[in-house]
């Protein structure tokens, strides 16, 4: 399908986020597009990352987002929608507190979603694994300051709900409990449970322990440009053997 959308683009991708030549990035249409007579559609744009900083507490803790005095750990942490704007995520940073780099979190798994939950109401309030999308796998080693993770699967947040930000620790080793992070005080706003024997089962979670520091979060998010529409017109291929 082609078509122009409200910034000028000419051609726009059915599937996929595409940059336009306005500089605004724009996510797949309506099912409109599906129907080979459509001719307008609702378009999702997302205009100039920026990043986002939630929390500015100089609380030093070593439990979360991973536990630095056990082997493994399982951890989710809400972020209000008044604290995160709408957008696509592309990036997670913690802002570590120890002038000693970590070394032994080399195996960690981040997931996302979006709950109506605005804060743990027990030590078994999950959320559960079927409501995240995995969008990060790697090292969350971290050295004195802010330490960036690129996500391999960008997080379209929509502003529903609470943002909730799950890290699951495989590590298997950890540093001790002098490895911190800055926190800020958010009413139980975070849910982990930690130990030494195995690792966690995000499907099946233990019981948690509720926690109300926070880690100090910054996303890098492209917000989202409300109100642009897309006039199609249908074309058809040819393809030559």
């Amino acid at each position: 399908v082609r078509g122009t959308c409200g910034c000028g683009y000419s051609e726009l991708s059915q599937r996929g986020m595409v940059t336009t030549d306005c500089g605004v990035q724009s996510l797949p249409f309506s099912e409109n597009f599906d129907n080979p007579n459509a001719t307008t559609a609702i378009c999702q744009a997302f205009g100039t990352p920026q990043e986002l900083v939630c929390g500015t507490g100089t609380t030093t803790e070593y439990l979360v987002p991973v536990n630095n005095l056990y082997n493994y750990t399982y951890s989710q942490a809400l972020y209000s929608a008044s604290e995160v704007a709408p957008g696509v995520i592309t990036k997670i940073a913690y802002q570590y507190a120890y002038s000693t780099a970590m070394t032994s979190k080399t195996n960690c798994t981040i997931y996302m979603g979006t709950t109506n939950k605005t804060t743990f109401a027990s030590t078994s309030d999950w959320v559960p694994l079927s409501a995240l999308t995995m969008v990060y796998t790697g090292s969350l080693n971290c050295s004195s300051g802010w330490n960036e993770f690129t996500l391999s699967t960008p997080y379209l947040y929509d502003g529903s709900g609470s943002l909730v930000v799950a890290v699951n620790d495989n590590s298997g080793t950890y540093d001790n409990s002098s490895y911190t992070f800055y926190s800020t005080s958010v009413s139980n706003s975070v849910l982990y449970c930690r130990q030494d024997g195995s690792a966690y089962n995000p499907a099946s979670p233990a019981t948690g322990t509720l926690y109300s520091n926070r880690a100090n979060t910054r996303f890098n998010i492209t917000t989202q440009i409300d109100g642009l529409t897309a006039t199609t017109t249908p074309y058809t291929s040819t393809l030559k053997s």
